[in-house]
Parts: structure tokens; sequence; C-alpha cells
């Protein structure tokens, strides 16, 4: 039988999903290295979900890097994330720019200052320097699509075709102003050739996958730990931290509208999706005719998030990865409502948080 721990990271998310003697880390919010004696097949998780670019679902990514902490994520295979533009030629240049843009600026030794960095690549580089595979393998998902995660398939619920859409003409103008930065920028030009001389280290399968060295990952982090503050900083171009800003910006703002959300027959996987998604979700899930009984939903956005349409849910259990600076506000209250109540008439769902249990674990 499959467990997944949620584990208690305050106002973050972390969990640990367990099957058939396989693991998967999925959002990996605050360190939990300190808990792991209790969990070791958290070691030996070869796939690592992560359901948008908010940083309280990835920056443990930051301390495990950079502080090298023994063992974690060295196993992983796959990186699953949501799709946030789907035209090949910006998946390939993009990445190819951020990784000539950590050759020029992580000398900084300063982790927190780094996750100003166009996050999507960021990430990858994170996981790609602490895998011990070969090749990190890192696909993009969107509603219709499928994916497997300890010996089990998934459905994709979110984000949608049509809210990719949406939103690409504005990201891709963004992209667009942070290219015409890079190409006024003598250096940075100098670091996108030293990378595409190493072509055979990184590459594209089409929209969806990327795959990176591991080699060129952990060699990227050790040059940035190690390079002497001067120059290379100096000559950065003030327009390219004022388009780095807009275009983290942009990507924060609707990072919850393409979050991953996913499904099998035993449980829901909601994300950080607000209310107005949400319902968009439930709609697909009733034309997909899944609108089962679960035996475990993962909450939105921290027991936060809920849309009314929720409630023809039926689940045994509803968990939410939940802080103290979350808890019994308004919204906080109305989700609660919804989530205690996916169950047969006159029963209630047994309904947690890591606010007041601690770190929880399930049976499915």
């Amino acid at each position: 039988m499959a467990q997944i721990t949620m584990f208690d990271v305050g106002d973050k998310q972390h969990l640990l999903y367990v099957n058939q003697n396989t693991a998967t880390i999925i959002d990996i919010g605050g360190n939990v290295v300190d808990k792991l004696p209790h969990y070791p097949m958290y070691y030996d998780a070869d796939v690592l979900v992560l359901s948008h670019f908010h940083k309280d679902h990835y920056d443990a990514l930051i301390d495990y890097a950079f502080n090298r902490t023994p063992r974690v994520l060295h196993n992983i295979k796959q990186l699953f994330l949501p799709i946030i533009v789907s035209n090949e030629h910006y998946v390939q240049d993009l990445f190819i720019k951020m990784i000539a843009q950590q050759m020029l600026l992580q000398y900084y030794k300063r982790p927190q200052t780094l996750v100003n960095i166009p996050i999507d690549a960021f990430i990858m580089l994170l996981v790609g320097s602490l895998t011990h595979e070969a090749q990190l393998t890192i696909r993009a998902l969107h509603q219709g699509q499928t994916f497997s995660m300890a010996n089990q398939q998934y459905d994709v619920l979110w984000p949608s075709i049509d809210v990719i859409h949406a939103y690409r003409e504005s990201i891709e103008e963004t992209l667009q102003e942070f290219d015409e930065v890079y190409g006024r920028d003598e250096n940075m030009q100098i670091a996108i050739r030293t990378i595409r001389e190493h072509s055979n280290l990184l590459w594209t399968e089409g929209v969806q996958r990327i795959e990176i060295n591991r080699n060129l990952g952990q060699g990227i982090l050790a040059d940035a730990r190690h390079r002497p503050e001067g120059e290379w900083y100096r000559t950065v171009n003030q327009h390219f931290t004022t388009a780095q800003t807009k275009l983290n910006t942009k990507l924060a703002h609707i990072a919850n509208h393409l979050c991953l959300a996913f499904r099998n027959d035993d449980w829901l996987f909601f994300g950080d999706l607000e209310s107005n998604d949400l319902g968009n979700v439930m709609t697909y899930l009733g034309n997909q005719h899944w609108l089962n009984r679960y035996k475990l939903i993962v909450a939105a956005h921290h027991g936060t998030h809920s849309n009314p349409s929720q409630q023809i849910l039926r689940t045994d259990f509803c968990i939410a990865s939940q802080g103290h600076g979350l808890y019994n506000t308004q919204r906080e209250q109305k989700a609660r409502y919804i989530y205690t109540h996916m169950a047969p008439p006159h029963m209630v769902t047994l309904y947690e948080t890591t606010w007041k249990v601690g770190d929880i674990t399930k049976t499915i």
C-alpha cells in the first residue's frame, strides 16, 4: 500500500510519496533533513514534482544544493514541472541563457540572493547539481497528459491549454525583452557561446523535455562557489537586472494559475490553485467522469483556497500543509468548511492540518 507524508514545514509545502519501494518528493519547501531518520525512503526518491514556481514550494532546494546536503536528491532521475510556455524556441533558448546567467552571477556565495534569478531554469540547475544520476530528465506538463511516479500513472488536471494560451502573449513579450537585454551584454554573449559549445551536454527533445548532464550542473555551482568577486558582476548591465526582475514578477504573479494538479483513482492533488481555477478543474473532472470517491485529497494552497463546487467530491481524508499564519483567516474558514464536508450526508471528512497535528502520514 502507498503512503503519503506531508511534512510540518509551516506555511510551506513538502510531501513524500512512497509506493512499492519507490519514492517521489512532491514540492520541496522547508528543509526536512532533521526528520529524515524517520523517513529513510526519502533518500531513495527518483522523481521530484514541483507544482509551481513559488519559493515556499522549492526553497529547500537552495539549502540542499548550496550546503551540499549528503544523499538528499542523489537518486532523482526525473523532474516534473508545469508548462509555462508552449514555444520550443523559448524553452530551449531561455534555459541556455539562464545557465549562462549562473556563470556570471552565482559567485555571490549568498544563496538567498539567487532566488531572484528566473526561477524555472534555476530550479532545473539546482536539481541537476544534486542528483548523482548521469542524466536528469525534465518534463513540463499540462492538462490532458499523463505521467508516472512511484509505479503509478497520473492524469494531469491543470494547467489547461486555454490558460497557458491566455498568459502566453504576456510571458513571451517579457521573454523577448529579456532576450534583447542579453544581446546588449558582452559578457553574457560570451557565456552563451560557451554553453552552446557544450551542446552535447544540454539539449531538448521537443517542447516538453530537457535533459541536463549532472557534470554540467555541478560544474556551474562549483564555479559559483569559488569565483572571486570582481569585474564580472560590475560589468553586468543594470538593464539586465531590471529585465530579470520583471520576468520573475510575471512568473510569480501567474504561478498559481499555472500550478500542477493531478489525480489517479486513489488520491487527488490540488496544488496551489486559485478558486476560479479549482472550479475549472472540477468541471474537467466531471467531464472525464472522475468525480469518484478518493481515499485522500491534498487541499489547495495550504487549506486556504477552495471552490464551492468541490463539495460534491467524496474522500476519506483531506490534508493541508498549514502554518499558524494561515489558520483561521476568513478564506481558511470557508475552505475548511468545504474540505470537512467532502463526505456522504451526515458525515464529516477527517480534515487535518500540519499546524494542528505535525507531520501527517496517510496510507492509501
